[in-house]
């Protein structure tokens, strides 16, 4: 299991920060969470929210959703970057 920061997420789906927040509060976005202030997202389970929503029709508000699977493959990149540069994921 593969978790990705909010961050990688945002990345990701190529939206700001603040949305990834914003579509997690409004219950839009899979989560994980860690505590009262941890989130974490698993990259398996946004793959499959992905593939869902984009193969459906999307309301206005749910643009973060015409993301498709493809859009986390970058995140692994990301992943292996950080462990390599020798910071913290």
């Amino acid at each position: 299991m593969r978790l990705l920061t909010a961050k990688e997420v945002s990345i990701a789906l190529q939206i700001p920060l603040a949305r990834v927040y914003e579509l997690t509060r409004r219950g839009v976005l899979p989560v994980l969470r860690l505590g009262d202030r941890q989130l974490r997202f698993e990259l398996d389970t946004l793959r499959e929210w992905a593939k869902r929503s984009s193969t459906n029709g999307c309301r206005a508000d749910d643009s973060a959703r015409e993301s498709t699977s493809e859009s986390f493959a970058s995140t692994e990149t990301i992943g292996r970057t950080n462990r390599k540069e020798g910071r913290a994921r």
